[in-house]
């Protein structure tokens, strides 16, 4: 069998089209394994990652059959079939370790005032001005001792800044403020198996499942306003309905 030949190309579609390339949903569940994290959180860090590593990252090519490779050391790389800029197709995404274990993380940012992290089957650029802190959300969740779940980032949401819908430009703004108490929700945690419910230091209470699906993390399932329980008042464990949009329509997928 011969060898892959890989030789470094130019990047078959301009950092601009990140916004709007066709993405395959494997790509969120293999990012989320790469980096122990929660689907609903890889799947607002794709364009904006790939976007910086069209940048900065190394483009090649396989000149026998036209597949790219887009990589960032060992930390991030994208693979995608293109045959023509109008018809790439993101198809897998690789990492050699989790964020967490980076050997040599570089310093990041504080994250903006103004920031933009769609979901990625929402195409579009985001707003001018706006900053898309993937690696601060990405290291982040990848360094939490506990896996936060949607469901749970919604229902934190609801609770703490009464939001029905987690917009683009919400959504760094909820998943720190989520992190930083999701640590401290840990720290009082018994390490039993089975469920918990745990308060914040707001009186949010928290549930807390000790298994959790494809990682070692307990998982964050829920949270509750205070003085509930899970029965309790289940109407507060649901989004307000609100008038339907495109970004709105994508908080009912899977992922």
């Amino acid at each position: 069998m011969s060898r892959i030949q890989w030789t470094i190309a130019a990047a078959p579609v301009t950092a601009d089209a990140a916004d709007t390339v066709e993405i395959h949903g494997r790509i969120v569940h293999q990012l989320a394994e790469a980096h122990d994290i929660q689907l609903g959180v890889a799947a607002v860090l794709i364009r904006p990652m790939l976007g910086d590593l069209i940048r900065s990252g190394i483009s090649e090519c396989r000149r026998d059959n036209g597949q790219y490779r887009l990589s960032e050391g060992d930390c991030h790389s994208f693979a995608w079939h293109a045959t023509g800029t109008a018809h790439s197709s993101i198809k897998d995404y690789e990492a050699s370790h989790a964020d967490a274990e980076c050997p040599a993380p570089q310093p990041l940012l504080e994250v903006p005032a103004a920031t933009w992290l769609p979901h990625f089957r929402d195409s579009g650029h985001p707003p001018q001005g706006s900053a898309q802190p993937w690696r601060q959300v990405l290291r982040t969740a990848s360094q939490l001792p506990v896996t936060l779940f949607r469901p749970a980032l919604h229902y934190f949401a609801l609770h703490r800044f009464h939001i029905s819908a987690i917009r683009p430009d919400m959504l760094a703004t909820v998943f720190f403020a989520m992190a930083t108490e999701a640590r401290l929700v840990h720290e009082k945690w018994n390490g039993l198996p089975g469920k918990a419910f745990i308060p914040d230091g707001t009186g949010l209470i928290w549930q807390l499942s000790s298994h959790c699906v494809g990682s070692d993390k307990p998982a964050i399932t829920g949270v509750l306003p205070p003085s509930a329980r899970s029965a309790d008042r289940p109407g507060l464990q649901r989004a307000r309905r609100v008038p339907t949009s495109p970004y709105l329509a994508s908080q009912r997928r899977p992922y």
